[in-house]
């Protein structure tokens, strides 16, 4: 075994501790549970009725069901979970994922071909499954790079472990007049390489619009590129601006996730925007005819009456058939005109995609994403792009045991470092140069310049970039959430808001406030819910920017502990979203006995940025 396959080996064990944490989690939630527990849990809804059946595009079933006003409570369901449906004396009769749910009607698509004939249908529920395709594609794709022996994979694996040279071929070079030279660099780097190329976007740098361009010079040279992301938000921004750029696109995955942004690029729209589709909507029509006729015949009848039911449900069965083969054609091909085919990593496996091969894939907002699910569009093509920020927030690693083992490394992480692989795109377009700062010199050592356009750009022209409101002494102490065992600070909050509103902005900033934890988002977001105001968690702000942002770091107690605001690369998040102004509050004498942050209040005092709380205390 090479070092690289050990890595592998080795990754593949920390991604099954990391699904069996998962499946732990969730059985924990539904163990032993009543159908009245879990309905508290906000995992069942029971009673519901059935309101209503069709067929959905992909010509399986859908149904409507719909809960009594009297029971409305939780939930944790979304367009897109996978669900079961149950009669009150049977476990499962059916199991099928969101379409679209409101406080009391969820819409599901069933994953069988009929509506089940339910005993009654005024008593259905609902459960929320666990989800196991996400881990069990994973983990396909790590078997196949772990036994790669030959050919583009084993290429892929040596190189992404230092083994094999990044590769090279320069013969294709161009120069854009929209991106500046590091753009171009970037772009060129892609075009270039013949294995693994990384394109390194610290925050406002123009990473998207970077890619974007690269993919239409891919199209150009290679007809057709494969383009994924970890989440269904970070492939609809790219798919948006791939489409803006005049390309061909076409996005796979489930329409309920998808933003209304990008929906006509659907392979769903396409397919019903295809010239032979309402050859389909017969045959659908006609199956849909058939099986109301079926259903006529009641639970009760004869020899007869049942083998006219059969021969009603076996025509609108043959019909559908007839229906899905004219579906596959019209599906090969709109792929084979699609320039880019977009889809999350996951998708990249979609069943329409099974026999479909790229020349390059490319993976945006790669580190957000694990890497066991990287491999998975790695498996269809000859080269791979990753892109990305190593230094922005990491993926969610809900194990212990498999953060140690080191899942929560990226790939993107891992290849950022090997030579003739990354390329860094080096001019922002978001911050002033006093907000860049200091991210600037602790985290890209000092490689960013902030562009013309933004360097000096301030809110109003006597305000400060940059303020540190320091709460020591004040005893504004932090607390804990009796439910949420969450952190909050009530008294740093009312500063916050005293704060804001003695700033008196112009009416048309926008801003935004950063908390790291749950429970002071929701006292922040009580306490500006009348303001214009953007209030969110560090990892609801990834991608975004603002005029002006707070940020309330909370932690205030004696012995300096400061919990997950060691999470540096968060931290870098929420100090990079703001345009003209910056305004962190917190208390130094717990803060400050860590280094990172220690540095930063040392930067602020340096530059006249420090501010004391008193001094909005009594103003």
């Amino acid at each position: 075994m090479t070092s690289a396959q050990e890595y592998i080996a080795q990754l593949a064990k920390a991604f099954q501790l990391e699904k069996q944490e998962e499946m732990r989690q969730f059985e924990e939630l539904l163990k032993g549970s009543s159908i009245a527990q879990r309905k508290k849990e906000g995992v069942t809804w029971f009673p519901l009725r059935l309101t209503d059946t069709g067929f959905g595009m992909s010509f399986k079933p859908v149904v409507t069901l719909k809960r009594n006003p009297g029971d409305a409570g939780p939930a944790k369901f979304q367009v897109g979970d996978s669900v079961s449906i149950f009669e009150e004396a049977v476990e499962q009769t059916a199991t099928g994922v969101v379409q679209d749910i409101d406080a009391f009607e969820i819409r599901i698509i069933l994953h069988q071909d009929e509506v089940p004939d339910w005993e009654d249908e005024r008593r259905l529920g609902v459960n929320l499954l666990f989800d196991l395709r996400t881990f069990e594609q994973g983990e396909y794709a790590l078997q196949q790079v772990l036994n790669a022996e030959k050919g583009r994979l084993y290429h892929l694996r040596e190189c992404a472990q230092g083994n094999i040279n990044a590769g090279v071929n320069p013969n294709h070079m161009v120069e854009l007049p929209h991106l500046n030279t590091s753009q171009n660099t970037a772009v060129n780097h892609i075009l270039s390489s013949e294995n693994i190329a990384v394109v390194h976007g610290p925050p406002g740098t123009g990473k998207t619009t970077t890619i974007a361009a690269a993919i239409s010079q891919l199209v150009k040279k290679e007809g057709r590129v494969l383009a994924c992301a970890p989440s269904n938000a970070a492939i609809d921004h790219l798919a948006f601006k791939l489409i803006e750029s005049g390309l061909n696109v076409v996005r796979i995955g489930n329409v309920p996730k998808i933003h209304a942004k990008v929906l006509e690029s659907t392979l769903d729209m396409q397919i019903r925007d295809h010239k032979d589709f309402p050859e389909i909507k017969n045959y659908k029509k006609r199956a849909e005819e058939f099986r109301k006729m079926a259903y006529q015949y009641k639970r009760n009848f004869g020899k007869a009456e049942r083998e006219q039911r059969s021969a009603l449900f076996k025509e609108a069965s043959n019909l559908r058939q007839e229906a899905r083969k004219l579906e596959d054609y019209i599906v090969k091909d709109t792929l084979a005109q699609a320039q880019v085919v977009v889809c999350t990593l996951v998708g990249a496996n979609h069943f329409h995609l099974k026999d479909q091969e790229f020349k390059t894939a490319v993976i945006d907002e790669a580190g957000q994403a694990l890497e066991p699910l990287c491999w998975i569009p790695a498996l269809k093509a000859e080269k791979i792009v990753l892109s990305g920020d190593p230094l922005q927030l990491p993926p969610t690693v809900k194990s212990m045991e498999a953060e140690k083992a080191g899942l929560s490394k990226t790939l993107l992480e891992r290849v950022n470092v090997l030579p003739g692989i990354p390329t860094l795109l080096d001019t922002q377009y978001r911050m002033h140069n006093a907000i860049m700062h200091y991210s600037n010199h602790h985290f890209y050592d000092g490689k960013l310049q902030a562009h013309e356009s933004v360097a000096t750009r301030l809110i109003r022209e006597d305000e400060l970039p940059v303020e540190f409101v320091d709460t020591a002494g004040c005893g504004f102490m932090e607390k804990i959430g009796e439910a949420s065992l969450s952190r909050y600070n009530p008294e740093e909050a009312q500063l916050l808001g005293r704060h804001l509103e003695q700033s008196n902005y112009p009416p048309a900033a926008s801003i935004g406030v950063i908390t790291p934890y749950r429970e002071q988002l929701r006292e922040l977001q009580e306490l500006l819910q009348s303001n214009q105001v953007e209030v969110n968690t560090v990892d609801s702000f990834q991608g975004q920017e603002k005029d002006i942002v707070y940020i309330s770091l909370v932690r205030s107690n004696e012995n300096g502990e400061i919990g997950f605001l060691k999470d540096y690369r968060r931290m870098n998040v929420a100090l990079t979203r703001a345009r003209m102004k910056l305004v962190v509050i917190g208390d130094s004498a717990t803060i400050g006995q860590d280094s990172f942050y220690s540095a930063f209040i040392d930067y602020c005092e340096q530059n006249g940025y420090y501010r004391s709380a008193w001094e909005f205390m009594y103003s």
